[in-house]
């Protein structure tokens, strides 16, 4: 059963017509025709003015090797990263920029992003003293070009590069960022196209960003709970609209979600979900994932947002997210964003004393 969200064009994956709107935005300044952007998209031409439709992953993909054909521009990727600004993002977008640091940013990306593109997926992680958002394969279904493939993952980087100057109120300071692709370097990308003080690192084993910890936990200046809450609400709203009930990663999330009281055990959500615990353990085997991994994720989100909005203690959060004690919590939370939930608490409150 599939939730009702209609995707025009083609492919299974939906990804916000506002991304297509953008990009038509920029072709339309090197003077090509709409008619010659979306062809062979599938698209009808008034797909253009309706930035909350939803359109297929393959249709996207098209319209960009288009572009790319059509502009002969080697730097549409970084003019089209730079033209994604937060507030062309949607619910997830007001989200981001009302978040109490990059880290609780970086957790509700890799939570929320299919609200955006569903063929996308974010990882975040913590490796040797850095925090990193990687940006994984995208789906196999996908057919990509090389130039479409790097299309897309340059963009990513100077999208994110960019909110990250935004709610940080860097401007031009240069940021202590290093973008790792896993493929040579295309083109020389001109000097003033580079963003101050960052390091671009070539035949990488993954694609991502790469930040210190000291810059993920720095409390924003934007922070805002009310408008959080709120925007975190329609992003919920947004994913189970576009999610389809066969989905067992999402509702396997979701069911971690609707958990008031204590994280559930792997048996208790398959038995939510009417199957064996030993069937949902195979399911999210082949979706690529570990009931430990989704709860985990489920976990850090929670223990930011609960660290930052409410004040019980250290040993009531832990207990609420299943940990025997509040030292297995500490050194949990640690491995996360290599930091105690004590001092998270008091870095993120400062900036409202």
């Amino acid at each position: 059963m599939v939730n009702e969200a209609t995707i025009f064009g083609n492919g299974q994956y939906a990804i916000a017509a506002e991304y297509l709107i953008a990009l038509q935005e920029i072709v339309s300044e090197h003077g090509v025709l709409a008619k010659d952007f979306l062809k062979d998209t599938n698209l009808p031409l008034n797909i253009l003015i309706q930035p909350q439709a939803k359109i297929g992953q393959q249709s996207m993909v098209q319209a960009v090797s288009n572009a790319i054909t059509l502009t002969k521009d080697p730097c549409l990727a970084i003019s089209f990263g730079k033209r994604l600004v937060l507030s062309r993002h949607g619910a997830i977008g007001h989200a981001l920029k009302a978040s109490e640091t990059l880290a609780a940013a970086a957790a509700l990306l890799v939570q929320y992003i299919d609200t955006r593109a569903a063929a996308k997926r974010f990882e975040y992680h913590i490796d040797e003293g850095f925090a990193c958002l990687r940006v994984l394969p995208i789906s196999a279904d996908v057919i990509l070009s090389d130039e479409s493939y790097q299309f897309f993952v340059l963009s990513n980087f100077y999208s994110l590069e960019g909110h990250i100057r935004w709610v940080l109120g860097r401007g031009d300071d240069e940021l202590p960022i290093t973008f790792c692709f896993d493929y040579e370097c295309p083109i020389e990308i001109p000097e003033d196209l580079r963003p101050p003080g960052i390091v671009f690192l070539y035949n990488q084993p993954f694609n991502e960003m790469r930040m210190p910890l000291t810059l993920v936990t720095e409390p924003l200046p934007l922070a805002n709970e009310e408008l959080f809450e709120a925007a975190l609400v329609e992003c919920q709203s947004e994913l189970v609209k576009i999610k389809s009930t066969d989905d067992v990663v999402f509702m396997v999330r979701l069911q971690i979600r609707k958990s008031q009281s204590r994280m559930p055990s792997i048996e208790q959500v398959a038995e939510t979900l009417g199957i064996s615990s030993r069937t949902l353990k195979r399911r999210l085997n082949n979706a690529g994932t570990t009931f430990q991994t989704i709860k985990d994720s489920e976990r850090f989100s929670a223990a930011i947002h609960l660290l930052a909005h409410t004040s019980r203690s250290v040993e009531d959060i832990a207990d609420t997210l299943g940990y025997s004690d509040g030292s297995n919590f500490n050194k949990a939370f640690k491995g996360w964003i290599a930091m105690s939930p004590r001092d998270y608490r008091e870095s993120v409150c400062s900036i409202n004393e």
